[in-house]
């Protein structure tokens, strides 16, 4: 739009000159008209006198008589040529101002076609020149978007690709750490059972933990952990075939024994048959020193021991019932606690002590008795101190191994990254 103006200014510029100079062309021939005309009148004033002067001289010279009637003609003649050739003049004037005047139109107008022609040829070339540079800067125009476009799928693809690349590494790097903690949460059960087996000495809580670790290495489902997922396999196993006293069914037969004991009846004592009187008489209603004497002994024996004919053994008074079948219970709880806490020297204590409280105490003769101290030697003949310690879990070093490569993998693709 802007070349396009400028045109259109010059061509308007270059018409206002060609129109100028045409307007001054007129003047300048009009100029010259007048000076000519001048010239003209000039001479033909100087012709005057001169005329006058020769006409003057040639009277001057010649002596003619005074009525002459040849030259007044010929006087009258000369002033007739003379105006003769003053209309003449004064016609070629009048004729070469008027073509002057018609040269002048047919330039103006020749002038004025060329201009319309320039200016046609001008608007037609800008006209032409606009297009082509309309053209062409649409052509670059269109280049340049493309090449934009290019650059900017190019560049586009290249971020994508480096933005998958970073996604696809943020992920294995994310899925390596899940994977690492995960493995260091079975080194970890591991690490516990083994302390239940070998501590504890508790091979119930050392196989749970570790079916719980490799219920976890399952649910990672990844192909490099089944040799430690084996080996898992193999320590439960292992474990399992061990012989392990029943804690449990110990400490409750223990618990129901203690309540079986309290509920047996106690040693009675032995009291003999008193012995008879060798005379069996009665006090009677009669007044007499005999009557009198029965009476006296009758309330004598209600103070006086009465004769037998064996030995009496003493009975538990209730409280002494009480104070055994509290110690009894203690006794039982004391086993008990040596079971769990696999103190052998102390259960088989206790058993020994409530063996004895029980014949002393209780009628050996009863047949629940009998049961009940049978029961308390199989009890006191377990052995409660089993050593675990001997059993080696393979897993444990073997996990131990996978997290130490695992660490060192991070390690170096850390650097790498770097």
């Amino acid at each position: 739009m802007t070349d396009k103006a400028d045109s259109n200014n010059t061509i308007e510029m270059a018409a206002n000159k060609e129109s100028d100079k045409v307007s001054a062309q007129p003047s300048a021939h009009s100029t010259s008209a007048n000076k000519e005309s001048e010239q003209t009148h000039s001479s033909s004033a100087k012709a005057e006198p001169s005329a006058d002067k020769i006409t003057a001289s040639k009277t001057e010279k010649s002596t003619p008589p005074p009525i002459n009637p040849p030259k007044v003609k010929t006087k009258s003649n000369a002033i007739a040529w003379l105006a003769l050739l003053i209309a003449l003049a004064g016609l070629a004037l009048a004729g070469w101002q008027y073509w002057l005047t018609y040269q002048k139109g047919e330039q103006k107008d020749l002038l004025s076609e060329q201009l319309k022609q320039q200016q046609n040829q001008f608007i037609q070339s800008a006209n032409q020149q606009q297009n082509t540079n309309t053209q062409t800067l649409k052509n670059e125009l269109n280049q340049s978007l493309s090449q934009f476009k290019n650059q900017f799928e190019q560049t586009l693809n290249q971020r994508q690709t480096q933005l998958q690349q970073s996604i696809d590494n943020v992920t294995a790097s994310l899925n390596k750490s899940q994977s690492q903690a995960a493995l260091a949460d079975i080194h970890h059960l591991i690490q516990l059972a083994s302390r239940k087996l070998y501590i504890e000495q508790d091979k119930t809580g050392a196989v749970t933990v570790l079916k719980l670790a490799q219920a976890d290495l399952a649910q990672q489902n990844n192909s490099q952990w089944f040799n430690l997922s084996n080996q898992i396999s193999t320590d439960i196993a292992n474990i399992e075939a061990l012989k392990e006293v029943d804690v449990q069914t110990l400490y409750l037969r223990l618990t129901e024994l203690n309540q079986k004991v309290i509920q047996q009846p106690l040693n009675q004592a032995y009291i003999p048959k008193a012995t008879e009187q060798s005379q069996n008489q009665t006090a009677s209603s009669t007044i007499g020193w005999d009557n009198l004497y029965i009476i006296w002994r009758e309330f004598l024996d209600l103070f006086l021991p009465k004769q037998r004919d064996g030995s009496v053994e003493a009975l538990l008074s209730p409280a002494q019932v009480t104070n055994l079948q509290q110690n009894l219970t203690s006794k039982f709880n004391q086993a008990q606690w040596a079971l769990l806490n696999k103190q052998a020297n102390v259960y088989q204590t206790a058993i020994s002590q409530i063996q004895t409280w029980v014949a002393q105490y209780y009628q050996v003769d009863s047949e629940q008795i009998g049961q009940i101290q049978q029961t308390l030697d199989n009890l006191k003949q377990q052995d409660l101190s089993q050593d675990f310690s001997a059993l080696e879990l393979n897993s444990l070093s073997t996990a131990k191994a996978l997290l130490q490569q695992a660490s060192q993998t991070s390690s170096t693709n850390d650097q790498v990254a770097l």
